[in-house]
């Protein structure tokens, strides 16, 4: 129960930090960080995939409705909570994981790490970029934006991981 207290106070902790202050800031005019994401990466190993994707649809949900952005941040977390399913086993080493622990830089490494988020963040800043332009004439644009944007985000991630790396397990 402890556990999901701490969920909880992260969940609301990053919404609050996305929608009151990396929402309003941008650099060069196009790149923006998106940490609220790190609470998918934080899930446990050995979640159900229907959680992760519940709570990933209420993390969009919950962005999107303090953002006013209309689905862009839902569309963009549910896809992302789809491939964490996906990509956590593609990534697994040959002892798998130890299910209730958290990805983390303690438990895993930088190298896995920077390779699970990495490929998490692209994928959700491709997809939100996507979403957000509904267009793929200037698709160019949405890879730059994606790449610039991704690079930002975990640098904020690994900032936070950091930070909170001994208090999710």
């Amino acid at each position: 129960m402890e556990r999901w207290l701490k969920y909880t106070f992260l969940f609301v902790v990053l919404v609050g930090l996305q929608v009151l202050v990396f929402s309003q800031m941008q650099f060069r005019g196009t790149i923006n960080a998106f940490p609220y994401v790190y609470f998918i990466l934080a899930l446990p190993f050995g979640i159900q995939g229907r959680n992760v994707l519940m709570l990933s649809a209420l993390l969009g949900l919950s962005v999107d409705f303090f953002s006013g952005t209309m689905g862009v941040h839902m569309a963009a977390a549910v896809f992302a909570g789809f491939f964490r399913i996906v990509l956590l086993p593609a990534l697994s080493p040959q002892g798998d994981y130890e299910v209730g622990t958290v990805p983390s830089v303690r438990d895993n490494g930088w190298s896995w790490f920077l390779r699970y988020s990495g490929f998490m963040v692209l994928t959700h800043h491709l997809v939100l970029y996507l979403v957000e332009s509904f267009s793929f004439s200037n698709f160019s644009m949405i890879l730059v934006n994606t790449l610039q944007s991704s690079v930002l985000t975990l640098l904020v991630i690994s900032i936070i991981q950091t930070a909170v790396k001994k208090n999710l397990s």
